[in-house]
């Protein structure tokens, strides 16, 4: 009798063991494909089933390891927001937010990315292009409401948009 519960034992401790190996592996497939924040690597792990014991473990592992690292992907994500994708300070806050990056670490990223005046810079520049490639929009007021439009949506602050139409249509 006292092996068999012994064996069962191990058996409860083995399960866990393994589940953590998979969920390892799970995670690691995961940030090679791209970086992902916490918060994305914790609902990829819930959504699978593992135990939340395993998943606060794994999260700690591949953050001391420098795997997961939200400051690191906030950065990034903003550089290339800027550069790469002309996307304003707005929209790169609301990207970064859903992805579940912390407030304060939003903030930073997005301070260190459009210091100055390189909202105003990037903006002038995306509206100047806009502008160039719809040459014969006609009339001035549908033009100026849809570059006013694009650079909104793309995450750029009114007073900034307006300074960029000044710029690019006069």
């Amino acid at each position: 009798m006292v092996s068999r519960l012994t064996r069962e034992g191990d058996t409860g401790r083995d399960d866990r063991a393994r589940s953590g190996q998979k969920a390892k592996a799970y995670a690691l497939r995961l940030l090679a494909m791209q970086d992902r924040t916490a918060k994305e690597l914790e609902a990829k792990l819930e959504r699978k089933g593992f135990p939340e014991e395993v998943i606060g473990k794994i999260l700690e592992d591949m953050t001391t390891l420098g795997y997961l690292n939200d400051e690191r992907l906030a950065q990034r994500f903003a550089e290339n927001g800027a550069e790469g994708r002309g996307l304003g300070p707005r929209r790169v806050r609301a990207e970064l937010a859903r992805r579940g990056v912390p407030g304060d670490v939003i903030e930073q990223a997005v301070c260190r990315v459009y210091e100055g005046d390189r909202e105003g810079v990037l903006a002038i520049a995306l509206a100047r292009k806009w502008v160039e490639r719809r040459q014969g929009l006609g009339d001035e007021g549908v033009a100026r409401r849809r570059l006013y439009g694009f650079l909104a949506r793309r995450g750029f602050s009114p007073d900034v948009i307006e300074r960029a139409l000044r710029e690019a249509l006069d």
